[in-house]
């Protein structure tokens, strides 16, 4: 039952297509390669899905095509996803399982499962999960072929405490620009009545030939998507595959937090950021942490001076402008 409607290319290496990669190499590539990764080079020379799907996004466009091939090419090496890995995010976030790859469902899709319930809300580790998630993509992603892919997010037991607007507007923004056009569907199960309002403001920012492809459904309807031996054992499936793990070279969150922290944190917020996790990490896990903090008397230190560069923030804010440009583009398009 593929539910992705949006159209595809009749002539993947068509006409328009050349064009724009022509174009992109003469005009953007060639006066600034140090802003690409050779390896998405080579995708956009052989005219491959990575760049099939932005001439989609913008309607066979020509310039806008060959702007946000440049944009979002500029956006993949600002982020440096190639170089990314497990062992640079905090141990907790593989540990929980709240997000990860899995078995692929009944369509043959390649799929994320996301545990909304075990996503928290904090404001110290808000960047550190963006990233995660936006890695988890990248891994998704096909770029050579375009094959498609699922997001099923389990919101059992999801509560306010959970609700975080700029993580949601951050998966959205993965899906519509940074990743779009293979995701095939979004399955949101136990959706709950106190997310009414998210789902009405997220909504919009989704593109109308896309909507149809979110589904609310119950758990129970799961196998209709999935096959009971790929579905993970907490939406009642079969599948023994781990989807938590960790990482023994990877920080854990109060070693991250040390090495990654912008503004002091005193050990009282510290056991408050622990204690988010109470009820989803081990105990012996919780328990080691809970040595660290109080060994540490003054909580961590940072200097005012000290800032991350290259915040997902900062980030955001370069790339925004050619975002909302293509959105623009699009909804004209559709006038």
């Amino acid at each position: 039952m593929p539910l992705n409607k949006i159209p595809k290319l009749r002539e993947p290496r068509g006409a328009v297509v050349q064009r724009v990669r022509d174009l992109f190499l003469e005009r953007e590539y060639k006066t600034h390669p140090e802003d690409y990764y050779l390896e998405d080079i080579k995708l956009i020379e052989q005219m491959d899905f990575l760049l099939q799907r932005y001439v989609i996004m913008q309607r066979k466009d020509v310039e806008a095509s060959v702007k946000m091939v440049s944009s979002m090419l500029k956006w993949r090496k600002e982020k440096k996803l190639y170089e990314m890995n497990f062992k640079q995010f905090p141990q907790e976030l593989t540990l929980v399982g709240g997000a990860f790859l899995y078995e692929p469902d009944k369509y043959g899709n390649k799929t994320i499962y996301l545990r909304a319930s075990l996503c928290k809300n904090c404001l110290e580790l808000k960047s550190s999960l963006r990233d995660f998630l936006t890695y988890l993509m990248f891994q998704l992603d096909d770029p050579k072929d375009g094959a498609t892919y699922s997001v099923i997010m389990d919101l059992t037991n999801t509560t306010l405490t959970n609700y975080d607007i700029d993580l949601l507007t951050h998966i959205v923004a993965l899906l519509k620009d940074y990743f779009p056009v293979n995701m095939d569907y979004f399955l949101a199960i136990n959706f709950p009545w106190i997310l009414s309002a998210a789902w009405s403001l997220i909504k919009r920012l989704i593109p109308a030939e896309k909507r149809d492809a979110v589904q609310f459904i119950n758990s129970d309807k799961i196998f209709d998507f999935v096959n009971e031996e790929n579905c993970p054992d907490f939406l009642g499936g079969k599948c023994t595959k781990p989807y938590s793990f960790i990482d023994p070279d990877a920080p854990n969150t109060v070693d991250y937090l040390q090495l990654h922290a912008t503004k002091s944190i005193p050990n009282k917020r510290l056991r408050e950021i622990l204690n988010l996790f109470n009820d989803c990490l081990p105990k012996d896990h919780m328990l080691a942490l809970r040595k660290q903090i109080e060994q540490m008397k003054d909580g961590i230190k940072v200097m005012e001076s000290n800032n991350n560069n290259g915040s997902d923030e900062n980030l955001n804010q370069k790339v925004a402008p050619v975002v909302e440009a293509s959105i623009n583009t699009n909804q004209a398009g559709r006038a």
